[in-house]
């Protein structure tokens, strides 16, 4: 407010390193960043000076050493805030040390400068569908379905998602309008059977589309999910 970008990022890049969980110091500090520099878009030629900060901290991801994680990307972002490898590493950082709203802000913000990484659009992906959030989590994937050699990939999750969505709001609403509660008589039905059967199927190999399709046809029959 008073005009000085470079001291408030300064003051905020301080508060991030020694508070990686605050959300709101975290905001504060990618403001005042855009304050100073812009919004930007990455770039394939990020600064020279930040490739040093980027490479050490893609060595401390590997020894998981997270919050040094942080502290190194605090500086990276103070002379490249687009660099969007460095939002994506602190955003992995931010999930390893369980700060679920910072690391929304980290996977936003890389969003924001390469709306087409494919990388950046996974993650997103990821944390959207982890969040519960199945319409964002389709949409990352179809983001970047045009990008060469992408297109399988992408129909695949697409549709992984789309039944794991279902799945999702048929058991939400089992109980409540939908089939009855289980008891001991019933237990043992030959759609239970077969659900359980399905489900087994899905942790033994969970690339399987057609299983999670069984399941749906499983749960309809159930009177789990709406017709």
């Amino acid at each position: 407010q008073a005009g000085d970008p470079k001291y408030a990022i300064d003051m905020f890049s301080m508060c991030v390193a020694g508070d990686p969980g605050n959300v709101v110091f975290l905001q504060s500090f990618l403001t005042a960043l855009r304050h100073k520099h812009g919004a930007k878009k990455s770039s394939t030629f990020a600064p020279l000076s930040t490739m040093g900060g980027r490479s050490s901290m893609k060595k401390a991801a590997s020894q998981a050493n997270w919050h040094e994680v942080i502290k190194l990307g605090v500086n990276t972002l103070k002379s490249n805030p687009a660099d969007h490898t460095c939002l994506l590493l602190m955003a992995e950082a931010c999930e390893n040390l369980m700060m679920p709203e910072c690391q929304a802000v980290y996977l936003r913000t890389a969003l924001d400068v390469a709306p087409a990484d494919v990388e950046g659009n996974r993650q997103c992906s990821r944390y959207a569908a982890s969040q519960g959030n199945y319409d964002q989590a389709i949409e990352c994937w179809r983001r970047i379905a045009k990008v060469k050699g992408m297109a399988e990939e992408a129909d695949q999750e697409i549709a992984r998602l789309s039944v794991e969505k279902t799945i999702t709001a048929g058991q939400g609403l089992t109980g409540r309008g939908g089939a009855k509660p289980t008891t001991d008589d019933d237990a043992a039905t030959p759609t239970t059977s077969r659900r359980a059967k399905l489900e087994q199927a899905i942790k033994e190999n969970p690339a399987d589309i057609d299983t999670y399709l069984e399941v749906a046809d499983v749960l309809e029959q159930e009177g789990s999910i709406e017709a």
